[in-house]
């Protein structure tokens, strides 16, 4: 199978227990699109991101890029201030440093041989000197996702003022609860093969982790 965006849903064999409907919506001016004043706070947030782009030491960003096992880590620990309800930015970056620690310390503990042990304590004290000596590039990349998070949640939420066809639900314990949309698709108008999609990841990502897992079957 091979998603692709632009279905057209009335197309589709009806069914009596299936019930679909087009995402499609249409825009409409200084609601779906953007006021001169949306524009420029938006530029505004795009301008300190550059600014803030221009700090960081490519060196040291691609150290992180290249490495599998840091990467899985900042992401994890990123996916856990999720769960919280808070997103990451400058002033977590020590902690994550800490994080890190506690789970690599914790690798080196399930190791039985007192030498396996020691060889991949040597791994884990360059990672902890590599992480603290550049505690503050951390903290600037940590604050460039903060901005491109808030960029992304600002047009997120422009979209959110358009009233869809229905609502969208989340269940719990207690019944029902109506929840914003997973997120937006915007389908490139040149080439319909080109989307990007955005994601409220305080809102659905964190219901996602966080929601109960007893799916009907």
């Amino acid at each position: 199978m091979k998603a692709e965006f632009g279905a057209d849903v009335n197309e589709w064999t009806k069914h009596k227990d299936v019930w679909a409907v087009n995402a499609d919506f249409t825009d409409v001016s200084g609601t779906a699109t953007f006021t001169k004043a949306d524009e420029k706070k938006v530029t505004d947030m795009l301008s300190t991101l550059g600014k803030d782009f221009n700090k960081v030491n490519g060196r040291f960003l691609d150290s992180i890029k290249d490495d599998n096992i840091l990467k899985v880590h900042i992401k994890t620990y990123i996916n856990s201030k999720v769960r919280e309800g808070e997103f990451i930015d400058e002033r977590l970056a020590r902690d994550c440093v800490k994080y890190i620690k506690v789970k690599l310390d914790k690798e080196v503990a399930k190791l039985k041989s007192e030498r396996g042990r020691t060889r991949k304590q040597m791994t884990v004290d360059e990672y902890l000197k590599r992480l603290n000596g550049n505690v503050d590039q951390i903290g600037t990349v940590f604050r460039i996702m903060a901005l491109i998070n808030n960029i992304k949640l600002y047009i997120v939420e422009k979209l959110e003022e358009v009233k869809g066809l229905t609502s969208t639900f989340i269940k719990t314990s207690s019944g029902y609860k109506v929840t914003k949309p997973e997120g937006f698709v915007a389908i490139d108008s040149f080439d319909s093969g080109k989307g990007l999609k955005l994601v409220n990841r305080m809102e659905f990502s964190r219901i996602n982790f966080t929601a109960e897992k007893d799916w009907d079957q």
